[in-house]
């Protein structure tokens, strides 16, 4: 198994851990039991890049936008080069506005996101090609809750929002980019092909970038079911035509390469259910 661990090491504490609904955990739940058990895991545990329990600073539902992260560990995540954008830019309302036609993914904003720094793409202008969907991102384990995302296109952001708690949900589960301590048992050192990056990375980041992938998807396809206009269902068809394919190539590499622990045989199962189930929904919007 990759290195890592929660805190908590007790039989008993393992055992409480095993006995989450590890099956109903990768996909955003109507009744919210994914979410619970995210906060369970929050207020219990502790990892190595998480030393501390997390409390949350602001009360659910509440966003507070603002600077989170320094140019350093920007320009460290490749992302050098964008710069602020106003916290009271209305492109921001917009995107946050999208995740209301995925009730799910907007329960989970409402409980894990609590601090936004939004930033603009220096090469994409307002005006034109107002449906053109481009965003970048980018979040930590040590803020959780937090995330970096651009916003010059609302639907970007939207995209950008889930994606980046993905990311959280996924490490407080146990998974982070790294190491393990639940789900994936193959060893740190094994790096294979990623449907996000163009160079081998350890197969917990394969999954991270899977999973991130699947609820963009997801996202995707409840806002073509709801597209407002042709123009934006064919820019969002055109969106989830290129995620569907990025699922398909990260799907080869996972189905091929990952190990899974006890827990990971139940979350994976649930993963590709969901994972197949939006696909297939998406292609009936998307033609």
């Amino acid at each position: 198994m990759t290195s890592g661990s929660f805190a908590q090491g007790s039989v008993c504490w393992a055992e409480r851990v095993r006995a989450l609904p590890w099956g109903c955990l990768a996909k955003p739940q109507d009744d919210g039991q994914d979410l619970r058990a995210v906060q369970f895991l929050l207020a219990n545990t502790t990892s190595p890049g998480r030393p501390s329990v997390h409390v949350r600073q602001t009360p659910v539902g509440r966003l507070r936008v603002g600077i989170v992260y320094d140019r350093a560990e920007l320009a460290t995540a490749g992302l050098a080069g964008h710069v602020d954008a106003a916290d009271d830019d209305p492109r921001i309302a917009a995107g946050l506005a999208l995740l209301r036609r995925w009730p799910e993914g907007r329960a989970m904003a409402r409980e894990l996101l609590e601090v936004l720094h939004p930033a603009l793409e220096p090469d994409l202008q307002p005006g034109g090609a107002t449906l053109a969907i481009r965003s970048s991102s980018h979040s930590s384990e040590d803020r959780f809750g937090s995330l970096w995302a651009t916003i010059n296109s609302p639907i970007g952001l939207a995209q950008a929002v889930v994606h980046e708690l993905a990311h959280h949900k996924l490490r407080a589960l146990g998974v982070a980019e790294e190491r393990a301590c639940t789900v994936v048992a193959n060893d740190a050192t094994e790096c294979r092909p990623s449907p996000l990056v163009a160079w081998p990375r350890p197969m917990t980041a394969v999954l991270h970038a899977q999973y991130a992938l699947v609820h963009i998807t997801a996202l995707d396809v409840a806002l073509l079911e709801t597209a407002r206009s042709s123009a934006e269902r064919k820019a969002l068809g055109r969106s989830f035509r290129c995620h569907a394919a990025l699922l398909r190539e990260g799907a080869r590499t996972l189905r091929k390469y990952l190990v899974v622990d006890a827990v990971g045989v139940a979350f994976m199962r649930g993963l590709w259910d969901w994972m197949e189930q939006a696909v297939a929904r998406g292609y009936r919007h998307a033609a």
